[in-house]
């Protein structure tokens, strides 16, 4: 794991960190701090597509959220306000543009009784859409439970409700367009079932929206844990899928998506050793690609708590709690996978100090590839790095010539650049000599590549500009590929 940041929540219950896989933890670069000091406790993350990450915290009455870049850099001074208790945040996504939504519930005792709630804010903490009620079918007990953002601000919803007449918790998904009006009406998840808890949701580029849940049939027949596929307007676009193949008990899962719509699944199951952690890779049509596959190298003891985090092009991060026996302290583990789902390596301790606990793991992954890992802690820290899988990647400050760039046919330079809230254009030129053939990719919060970019320059030779008007802040991809092989280019990012 290639380092970056590390932020320390004080009493926060979050603690992440990272290592090589396969081999000895790197130190981090950077100070820690303190972004938070009056958080006892933590609730909710997210990683954003524009390269941002998310948490929100709580001193047991106010809930912050505190924002990062994809280099674990502070967004902002001061820990921005998102509810009041008895109003709880159960939710939070980033999308393209660096706007977050957040999804909240009124406590039950609260009048008119326990509804969810979405606000969306821009960047800068501004209120891009005010506060409103999300639930539009009728119950006196209703909770958020997800929200997720795909690139361009479209929204999709998950929350639970009391059915008066069946007697059982409801879920409905629900999605929305990036100005907030409704794309489908509210769509109950597995009716027959005798219960259902969502535990993973996703949005592709396409706003089609994935979702992930334990199945409770009832009587004597076991949980299963099921995926399924929705379009935008809330119609099925598969039907739904059982994952596991294994395990007589289903406890917790997690699912990661990438800008294409697949998907992978990482579920907790019983085996012959105790609990093992699993997963499934889904394609965007719902089909599974490849068999059931497990995670934990380690099979002694328990392993619980899993999540799973995904880049643009499909690579993904897998984390999880582990337990050899049940007098040894609990460890956070992960394992890291290139797009084609094979291991990058084994399996990798991530920390297992005496303090570390039994809540749930997550990994948070950015399409670049930059994850945030996240597990529960009587104190902790945030750190950010750069999954082994990615190309490496060369931070760029604006306005400074990167000189003598060279690549061989078919080969990519990758370039990064945050650019700041009061930008208006980015300009990417590059210059060279007369041979070979140098071409300009760009795009916010993910590498481009020849077929998934929102910017290129492409001209014959060296020499290739491209200019961003009305550019997002956050962090910026620039890639150098090359047509034929080119040396001595240079490259200049400039945000303005």
């Amino acid at each position: 794991m290639r380092h970056s940041q590390r932020a320390r929540l004080c009493a926060a219950g979050l603690l992440a960190v990272s290592s090589i896989i396969g081999g000895a933890a790197q130190a981090a670069a950077g100070t820690p701090f303190v972004p938070n000091p009056s958080a006892t406790g933590g609730v909710v993350f997210a990683a954003g597509r524009n390269g941002d990450h998310a948490v929100i915290d709580t001193d047991g009455t106010h809930y912050y959220i505190d924002r990062y870049d994809d280099q674990g850099n502070h967004l902002y001074n001061t820990p921005l306000l998102v509810a009041t208790a008895p109003e709880v945040p159960t939710g939070v996504a980033i999308d393209g543009f660096g706007r977050y939504a957040v999804l909240t519930t009124m406590h039950p005792n609260a009048s008119p009784g326990r509804q969810a709630y979405l606000t969306v804010y821009n960047r800068d903490g501004s209120i891009h859409l005010a506060r409103t009620q999300v639930n539009t079918t009728a119950s006196t007990d209703v909770a958020g439970n997800f929200v997720a953002m795909n690139r361009a601000g479209q929204i999709a919803l998950n929350w639970f409700q009391w059915n008066a007449v069946s007697k059982k918790f409801e879920f409905r998904v629900k999605t929305l367009s990036a100005t907030g009006a409704a794309t489908s009406a509210d769509v109950l998840i597995s009716p027959s079932a005798a219960g259902v808890v969502v535990q993973g949701m996703g949005l592709d580029d396409a706003g089609n929206v994935a979702v992930e849940w334990v199945n409770i049939p009832g009587g004597t027949a076991l949980p299963t844990i099921q995926h399924q596929r929705f379009y935008n307007n809330g119609t099925a676009l598969t039907a739904a899928t059982q994952v596991n193949t294994v395990g007589t008990t289903i406890l917790n899962s997690g699912l990661g998506i990438d800008g294409h719509g697949d998907t992978v699944v990482a579920f907790m199951a019983s085996d012959t050793s105790g609990n093992g952690i699993y997963g499934q890779r889904f394609n965007n049509l719902g089909a599974k690609v490849g068999g059931l596959f497990r995670i934990n190298d380690s099979i002694a003891g328990e392993q619980s708590s899993p999540s799973v985090g995904m880049t643009e092009e499909g690579a993904f991060t897998a984390a999880w709690i582990s337990q050899p026996t049940t007098s040894s302290p609990y460890a956070a583990m992960m394992k890291q996978y290139t797009s084609a789902g094979v291991p990058f390596a084994n399996e990798q301790t991530i920390a297992s100090p005496a303090t570390v606990s039994a809540f749930p793991t997550a990994v948070l992954t950015s399409p670049a590839g930059v994850d945030l890992l996240v597990w529960g802690n009587a104190g902790g820290y945030v750190e950010n790095y750069t999954m082994d899988t990615q190309p490496a990647v060369a931070n760029a400050s604006s306005g400074v010539p990167m000189a003598n760039n060279s690549a061989t046919t078919g080969q990519w330079r990758y370039f990064r650049i945050a650019v700041p809230a009061n930008a208006t254009t980015l300009t990417i030129a590059a210059t060279g000599n007369a041979t070979g053939n140098g071409d300009l990719y760009a795009m916010l919060g993910a590498l481009p590549s020849l077929t998934n970019t929102q910017y290129k320059s492409t001209k014959a030779g060296n020499t290739e500009t491209l200019q961003i008007t009305g550019v997002p802040p956050g962090d910026w991809y620039v890639g150098l590929y090359a047509t034929a092989a080119f040396s001595g280019t240079t490259l200049t990012i400039t945000a303005q």
